[in-house]
């Protein structure tokens, strides 16, 4: 991903694997996932994780279900699949990359329907969410 510091692509428990695009800068806020909608891969957010970074902001951009170069876990998946396979493995390798106790999730469209589906099934997990934005979800 152009102008990203660290590329990790982070293999899931479920098969297949997330890419999650770093774009650090020294900051103590919460880490930020910045994810695209259904039909776009990270290029159709990357003006906005770098206005962030820019911001003072540390960035993970994610890209997720076979976008760009994640790889899915099976041929025909779903927003089901994405929402509690992507989003708990980005969640916790981006906690325990940062050793932050919480992060806050910036979406567009699509992207922003997944935390809100994994939170509905695991709502144990909210503290791992400093905030959550979404845009046109």
């Amino acid at each position: 991903m152009s102008g990203a510091d660290e590329t990790h692509l982070v293999e899931m428990a479920g098969g297949g694997r997330i890419a999650l695009y770093r774009f650090s800068a020294e900051t103590v806020a919460p880490p930020l996932i910045i994810t695209h909608g259904t039909i776009s891969n990270g290029n159709s957010v990357l003006n906005l994780c770098n206005f962030l970074r820019a911001a003072g902001y540390d960035c993970w951009l994610l890209e997720w279900g076979g976008h760009g170069q994640s790889i899915p876990a099976r041929r025909r998946q779903n927003f089901e699949h994405c929402a509690f396979n992507d989003v708990p493995t980005a969640i916790s390798y981006v906690l325990a990359k940062t050793h932050a106790s919480s992060l806050t999730w910036v979406s567009h469209s699509g992207g922003g329907l997944l935390p809100l589906m994994y939170l509905g099934k695991h709502p144990e997990r909210q503290s791992d969410f400093a905030g959550i934005v979404t845009m046109g979800a």
